[in-house]
Order: structure tokens, then sequence, then C-alpha cells
């Protein structure tokens, strides 16, 4: 019997397999999670980072989207152009470079103070804090820490 590791499917199981035991050998060798204060917490740059809730809309959630599928499919179509298509590969990415500048002017993504996010958010589903208890109830002032 002669199996062809190069076929497409044996490959996708060969490698899921390798992937699968190569996690498990990274998860035993990774060191035990310790809950300590401020692990998990946002860290920029030094700064400690106080942000509100960041709940985009329709608007703002499709814009990103199709960000993401333009750069994707832009990378995809100029790995596939031939190297004699150079000129037509600089036209098209002024192209996809000029859609993206506009989509990137209209998406404001902005992040709004924590009472005022979760203000809105209180109008429109159950805010519960870290530790179970739902905002206005005992702690109701330290929410989403």
């Amino acid at each position: 019997m002669n199996i062809n590791f190069a076929a497409p499917p044996i490959a996708f199981l060969v490698f899921t397999v390798l992937a699968y035991v190569l996690f498990g050998i990274g998860k035993q060798m990774a060191a035990p999670f310790e809950d300590v204060s401020g692990k998990t917490e946002p860290y920029l740059c030094g700064e400690d980072l106080e942000l509100g809730v960041i709940s985009p809309g329709y608007w703002q959630f499709f814009s990103i989207a199709i960000l993401f599928t333009i750069l994707h499919i832009t990378v995809f179509m100029v790995a596939l152009m031939p190297s004699s298509a150079m000129l037509y590969v600089l036209f098209y990415l002024v192209i996809v470079a000029a859609s993206v500048g506009v989509l990137i002017g209209e998406v404001k993504l902005t992040i709004p103070p924590k009472d005022q996010a979760l203000a809105k958010l209180q109008g429109k589903a159950k805010v519960v804090t870290s530790t179970g208890a739902a905002v206005g109830e005992s702690g109701g002032a330290h929410a989403l820490d």
C-alpha cells in the first residue's frame, strides 16, 4: 500500500494531528495561571488604561469587516498576479489604498467613559460585575472591574 502524503485531505489530517500534539505539549510546558491582581487588565505603553465599554454599532462593525475583507483580497490578488503585470498591480494598489482611506475616515470607533457606557448598556441588558453582582446592588460602583 502506497500512501501519498501530498494529497490534500491526508496532509490536512496529518497537520491537524500534529497541531493538536504541539498544542498539548505547549500546554504541559506552560506555567499554571495564577490569578494576580491586574494580570488581565488592559495595559498600554507603561500606562494603566481606564476603558469604557466598546460597543460598535452596525455601521462601524460592517465598515471594519469590509476593511479587513478588502485587505485580505488585496493580498490574495497581488500574490497571484504574474510578474509581467506589475503596472496593473500598482494601479490596483492605488485603488485599494484610496478605498481603505475612505473607510478609515468613515469609521469612528470611540470609547465612551465607563459611566456613559454603563448607562447605555443598562437600558439594553443586565450589567454584571466580575464578582457576579448586578450593577446597582452591593458594589455597583465598581462595575466591569
